[in-house]
């Protein structure tokens, strides 16, 4: 019985840090919560925030330098070496900040509802490697990115 009283006030403060926990949860914006899953604006008619210019230029291992501009992305997502899903994959963006050069818009169906063709050129954040990312993986709207 004893055991009993000593623990009550541990439950009661256990209770307290899950309902103070759930307040804070319910603050954050889906996209937080859920850092993996693409927003239903950028599917939806509803524009995404749009990527900005970076500010700076990367140049290409082809020798071409390019404006890039900041985007919101998935993370971690597969860059891979050509446009398709079934292409190599060269490396990761581990971050869900990313720069991109340029993009094409007559690549392979990426399975967007947005951009279905459109792929996007960065360079991975842990191999360094060139290569496309597909539109379904940034949050968002790929409108600014100049044509490669």
């Amino acid at each position: 019985m004893h055991l009993h009283r000593k623990l009550a006030p541990l439950a009661a403060t256990a209770l307290a840090a899950a309902a103070l926990a759930a307040a804070a949860l319910a603050l954050l914006p889906p996209a937080a919560a859920h850092a993996t899953a693409r927003p239903a604006a950028a599917e939806g008619t509803n524009a995404a925030p749009a990527c900005s210019d970076a500010g700076f230029t990367r140049t290409s291992p082809y020798g071409k330098t390019f404006e890039v501009y900041w985007c919101d992305n998935v993370a971690p997502t597969p860059v891979h070496a050509d446009e398709g899903d079934g292409s190599t994959i060269v490396g990761t963006l581990k971050t869900s900040h990313s720069w991109f050069a340029c993009r094409i818009d007559n690549g392979p169906d990426n399975g967007s509802s947005v951009h279905p063709h459109r792929w996007l050129m960065t360079e991975a954040d842990d191999t360094h490697a060139w290569g496309m990312v597909p539109d379904k993986h940034i949050y968002s709207e790929t409108d600014p990115v100049p044509s490669c």
